[in-house]
């Protein structure tokens, strides 16, 4: 085929090994959405496979705390993503999940221009309505009809002790990522 794609979020995991495998021969499309978001995605994800994903595995053990470990993940394959990205100038582009779901033409035509090829916002409906040859991919997704920002800020559903946590874990690499900082309380005390 002249054009493969695929989509994981578990390929954070093994940039080397696609930097090793592909290095500047494959083009590059990195999706970064925000931490506390991708903490509850992941949660999501885990409790509807009723399993841990095995590269998850070390966080738990590191971060009991569940969200705190998918945060801490968060922030070591986003700064790898940038890291990457940056080492990739020509055949890498980060885009931003909510860029693409607010403006989902937009972003996939600077998507469609770094990767060379034409966008027709009518690709969006088409892409939507066709549910052939699914296979492996983002079990949210299959229901759905239409792109929207129902993923996005739902980290703003938090408690404040809890946003605040995440917050100390997440806020540099949000800042990194050209996110705002979350707001982080002062520690609870012992009442």
């Amino acid at each position: 085929k002249r054009r493969w794609a695929d989509k994981s979020p578990l390929d954070g995991f093994y940039l080397d090994v696609l930097e090793r495998m592909c290095g500047d021969t494959v083009q590059f499309v990195c999706i970064q959405r925000h931490g506390l978001d991708v903490a509850l995605s992941i949660r999501d994800l885990c409790d509807k496979n009723g399993a841990y994903l095995a590269e998850l595995h070390d966080y738990i053990v590191r971060y009991p705390v569940v969200l705190e470990a998918f945060a801490h993940a968060w922030v070591d394959i986003s700064r790898a993503v940038d890291t990457f990205a940056k080492r990739h100038p020509c055949n890498a582009v980060v885009v931003k999940y909510e860029d693409l779901t607010l403006d989902p033409d937009a972003t996939m035509g600077r998507v469609a221009d770094f990767l060379g090829e034409r966008w027709d916002p009518a690709m969006t409906a088409q892409a939507l309505l066709s549910r052939r040859n699914l296979g492996f991919g983002d079990w949210k997704t299959y229901g759905r009809k239409t792109i929207d920002q129902s993923s996005v800020s739902r980290w703003q559903g938090l408690s404040a002790d809890t946003v605040s946590q995440l917050g100390m874990i997440c806020n540099p690499t949000l800042e990194l990522c050209g996110y705002p900082q979350v707001d982080v309380q002062a520690g609870r005390t012992p009442e």
